[in-house]
């Protein structure tokens, strides 16, 4: 059976659409600029030390993990600021 857009279902390059428009988005906050700068060192930096195959996996995961994660915080926050105006 082919896939079929139905539902509130996506086609795959809409949803690929949506996943870069959220990380274009994410630009805009400060803490995750911080994270993508100093992912960049991280990068420079195992560019310069020659990292191995195993280390540059596990770099990138944890990178990839962190970003991640303040992504969903910062998503959690921006849902919970809706909810309340409270501090």
């Amino acid at each position: 059976m082919a896939y079929q857009e139905h539902r509130g279902r996506h086609s795959f390059p809409k949803s690929v659409s949506f996943a870069i428009s959220g990380i274009a988005a994410s630009f805009r906050e400060k803490h995750i600029r911080v994270h993508y700068f100093i992912s960049a060192l991280v990068i420079a930096g195992g560019i310069f030390f020659r990292l191995t195959i195993t280390e540059w996996i596990l770099a990138l995961s944890c990178i990839a993990g962190v970003i991640a994660l303040e992504m969903v915080n910062t998503a959690i926050e921006r849902t919970v600021d809706l909810v309340t105006g409270e501090y």
